[in-house]
């Protein structure tokens, strides 16, 4: 029982790293759109 109860840890623990990676990559793909849209203001505005 040892084993199964280290089995389960070990797998709650991954599911709340991938939880954590899947928001960390939403997050960072919302500030490189806002940069973009910055970005594209920037040459707009130059031209």
């Amino acid at each position: 029982t040892e084993q199964i109860n280290l089995g389960k840890k070990y797998i709650v623990g991954e599911l709340e790293d991938h939880e954590n990676l899947r928001r960390l990559i939403a997050n960072i793909r919302i500030e490189l759109k806002a940069l973009e849209v910055k970005l594209k203001e920037k040459l707009r505005s130059k031209h």
